[in-house]
């Protein structure tokens, strides 16, 4: 589970239970409308701003999601894990485009 708290007022908004396994990652979309989280198991979700958890990817990696970053378009991302890879994803598709390993 994680804590969402509104960054401007400090005011807390919602506890989710997110992922079975710790967060380790988070990263919100340049449009804030998503957020996609990856946790020790290596699990990436995404998530609408408005929390409902909408696709789930439980084979992403084989370790923890140490990282997440957007591209500026928000049409792919990348993430890293400690199984010394670097994935980059096509967003709205959820899917895996390219494998980077031994990093």
């Amino acid at each position: 589970e994680f804590t969402l708290w509104n960054g401007q007022s400090f005011n807390f908004e919602m506890i989710l239970q997110a992922h079975d396994q710790p967060i380790r990652s988070m990263v919100w979309s340049y449009n804030d409308n998503w957020m996609v989280t990856g946790d020790d198991g290596g699990s990436i979700k995404y998530w609408q701003n408005n929390m409902n958890n909408v696709k789930a990817n439980k084979s992403a990696h084989k370790e923890s999601v140490r990282d997440l970053s957007f591209c500026r378009t928000d049409l792919k991302f990348c993430s890293c894990s400690d199984d010394t890879s670097v994935k980059v994803w096509d967003f709205a598709r959820c899917q895996e485009e390219r494998s980077l390993t031994g990093h």
